[in-house]
């Protein structure tokens, strides 16, 4: 399947700079990052494609060569390699090779009309601490599991979105399909294998149960951490969806809560949103989300029925689901991994309970976006965004609910009410 991110991937590919930067292609495990990169290079001449865990035996051939010119002479004898004749080198799982990230500086200053493609699932391991980052010399693409629109892409009913997206008035019978399939978004998730199962009529939540089983093995593997605080701290992250972290929520003490949480940041399976205030000084504890919706939905439902957008009524039960549908909308406004800052949410003090869900910079300017889980929205619902857009000046907000289009104005300022399916769309 055509993923979006597929265009970066091709347009680096056609690109006719003499000295490519070297692409790091970065993601959780199990998110297509393999699939879409391989989809892309099928018109690709002279590429060379290494995978690092089927082929150890190149990765120790890399990791015992002692310079730059080896590691050529190396590429050279096993895989025909040149240089400077338009080739394509695609190594996968780099950060496994202990010497890889010493050499990519060299493969865009040394190297002439040659395109370099690295992947992984916690590239943060590609430079460790004695290997500068090469600033100027890379560039990155985050990929996350299925956006919505690839959900329904996969599904082959991605029309409806596009109908939605032309339209200023949705009318309530495509708003209704759509909501209908973003409830299956949430409940499945993104992961493709999972969405796959899922187009088959096949058990999905069985493979969602492997996916996790198996990322925990391999995390564990290669992180010298308690065993037991992967689940624990990706349970304590799907409980407390929406609100504000706290390390309790993760660990019985700090050390190991910092520890656990960093290392499941550095493999793009747990993110954390900084919560900014009024002033640059002021901070708050952040908000954290999980990659994928349905190892959320999985980690966290256990013990209680389905909650539905459309079918859960009770307000009690409607309170997670706000949780989850925040969670989803972080996944489609993000445009790459958290530490890029990109994304950021707002809190006015600790004593009044005024807060934005996220602020992004959208066409250069503020945005601030508050989400909703509520079908039926009324201009009570936008007193943050109201009380935001007055305190900066700014005449611009977005509600992310579940209702049809609308919007409200106050004082100059005007909230547009969109639908959460909606959200990528404000990228």
């Amino acid at each position: 399947m055509l993923r979006d991110s597929q265009a970066h991937v091709q347009s680096y590919l056609a690109s006719e700079s003499k000295h490519s930067n070297v692409l790091l292609v970065q993601g959780a495990r199990q998110v297509g990052k393999t699939f879409m990169i391989r989809n892309s290079l099928q018109q690709q001449p002279n590429t060379i494609s290494i995978n690092f865990e089927r082929e150890p035996d190149v990765k120790l051939a890399i990791d015992s060569t002692k310079k730059f010119d080896e590691f050529v002479d190396l590429l050279t004898q096993r895989f025909a390699f040149k240089p400077h004749a338009g080739f394509t080198l695609f190594i996968d799982e780099a950060q496994e090779s202990e010497k890889l990230g010493s050499y990519v500086r060299f493969m865009k200053e040394e190297w002439t009309l040659t395109k370099v493609i690295l992947t992984g699932s916690s590239m943060t391991r590609l430079f460790p601490d004695d290997v500068r980052v090469p600033v100027g010399r890379v560039e990155y693409l985050h990929i996350q599991g299925f956006s919505f629109r690839e959900f329904l892409r996969m599904h082959e009913v991605e029309r409806y979105l596009d109908d939605a997206k032309s339209t200023k008035s949705i009318t309530d019978e495509l708003h209704q399909i759509l909501l209908s399939w973003y409830d299956k978004y949430l409940h499945v998730g993104g992961l493709p294998d999972a969405v796959i199962a899922h187009k088959n009529g096949q058990d999905f939540e069985s493979v969602l149960r492997f996916i996790v089983a198996s990322q925990r093995d391999d995390f564990l593997r290669n992180e010298n951490v308690k065993s037991y605080l992967f689940l624990d701290a990706l349970k304590g992250v799907a409980n407390h969806i929406g609100s504000a972290a706290k390390f309790t929520h993760v660990a019985g003490n700090n050390y190991d809560a910092k520890k656990i949480l960093q290392k499941l940041q550095e493999w793009y399976l747990v993110s954390e949103i900084e919560q900014r205030g009024e002033s640059p000084t002021q901070s708050f504890a952040p908000k954290r989300y999980l990659y994928d919706l349905g190892v959320l939905r999985m980690l966290r439902d256990n013990a209680i029925p389905k909650i539905s957008l459309l079918h859960t009524l009770d307000e009690r039960l409607r309170t997670p689901l706000g949780g989850l549908l925040e969670n989803a909308v972080n996944i489609q406004i993000s445009k790459g991994p958290p530490e890029l800052g990109e994304i950021a949410g707002w809190k006015k003090n600790n004593k009044e309970p005024v807060e934005v869900d996220f602020v992004i910079k959208h066409h250069g300017v503020a945005l601030p976006i508050e989400v909703k889980a509520s079908l039926n929205v009324g201009e009570r619902h936008c007193k943050n965004l109201f009380h935001y857009c007055k305190i900066f000046g700014t005449k611009r907000g977005v509600l992310l609910a579940l209702d049809v289009k609308k919007s409200f104005s106050k004082d100059q300022v005007q909230i547009e009410v969109i639908p959460a399916y909606l959200a990528e769309e404000l990228k």
